[in-house]
């Protein structure tokens, strides 16, 4: 993968996806699918592991708290390679359109000689 005309966030978010196990930090679909489910119900707040530890009896609670900050890093690696996408796509968008514009300029500059010229022969 070239990373050179990549936005750093995206490097850093596949770096990060290869370095921790893919989309799922590492665990089956399964199991992230249940933890992603008792995470939005229960707003990783109090309850949240009591629940998840139960729910998800394949994992220990350490391992679900890793998996917690796992999750946090991810969502904001990929937010920012969201916004850096975003970001990207108007800075191509604004080149297009400074290079259309300049095409148009060189287009008026040289019909512009050429009336001149025709100008100058009629004379």
């Amino acid at each position: 993968v070239e990373t050179t005309s990549m936005p750093s966030e995206v490097v850093a978010f596949e770096r990060f996806l290869v370095q921790t196990g893919g989309h799922n930090g590492g665990w089956d679909e399964y199991d992230h699918q249940i933890f992603l489910k008792i995470r939005n119900k229960h707003h990783a707040g109090p309850s949240f592991l009591d629940i998840a530890v139960t729910e998800i009896p394949t994992h220990t609670p350490e391992d679900i708290e890793q998996h917690e900050h796992w999750y946090v890093e991810y969502c904001t690696l990929l937010d920012s390679k969201k916004k850096a996408i975003v970001k990207w796509k108007k800075a191509k968008e604004n080149e297009r359109l400074q290079m259309k514009t300049g095409i148009k300029d060189e287009m008026k500059e040289s019909q512009s000689k050429r009336n001149n010229l025709l100008e100058k022969e009629k004379q």
